[in-house]
């Protein structure tokens, strides 16, 4: 699962579900997709401000309104448990996902929904044709699922997974870093 280009590499917890494929069921994904990808960014921004102590009082709110989304997504998990979880690699315009040889897909339309964030039960709605199996030299098969979004849940997909990837970026130069001055 290391092809070239930017994506969010993890082992997440993954439900595959049908789907219909109308645009009613669409509009909704996206509707619930936006939520989700926008608590994600404001998260995210929030831990960066949290490193450099910006503690203004619009960023109080946001981390009172991130721990109440915390309590009530850790109520609903605790009514219903997360899926199993896969080795996961989102990129803008597909997942790829490891199952076991066992796993038979979908032949319709399918549904991925994917929980990118441990504290929030939500998850990400992947809506989609179906799945199409990848040639590796690995044991486990390997799947890609193409998906499709509207074009403001892309966009902030999209700018979800470059701001992971700059993140990795950071902590390996810093791993590294740590690493030389070991040696010295």
């Amino acid at each position: 699962m290391d092809g070239p280009g930017v994506a969010i590499t993890a082992k997440l917890p993954v439900a595959i579900r049908s789907w219909s494929g109308q645009e009613e069921e669409f509009a909704e994904f996206m509707g619930d997709n936006r939520v989700l990808l926008r608590a994600l960014l404001i998260w995210e921004e929030e831990c960066s401000n949290a490193e450099e102590d910006d503690r203004s009082a619009l960023a109080q709110l946001q981390i009172k309104t991130d721990l109440l989304l915390t309590l009530l997504s850790a109520g609903i998990r605790a009514q219903e448990p997360l899926p199993a979880q896969y080795p996961c690699e989102l990129r803008s315009d597909s997942l790829q996902i490891a199952i076991d040889d066992d796993w038979k897909p979908f032949d319709s339309p399918a549904q991925v929904e994917i929980f990118l964030h441990p504290r929030l039960a939500m998850p990400l709605r992947l809506p989609g044709a179906g799945f199409e199996k990848m040639v590796t030299d690995s044991v486990t098969p390997l799947w890609r699922f193409p998906f499709r979004l509207s074009p403001s849940v892309q966009e902030m997909l999209d700018r979800l997974i470059f701001r992971h990837h700059r993140r990795e970026v950071a902590r390996l130069r810093e791993s590294r870093m740590d690493r030389k001055t070991r040696k010295e």
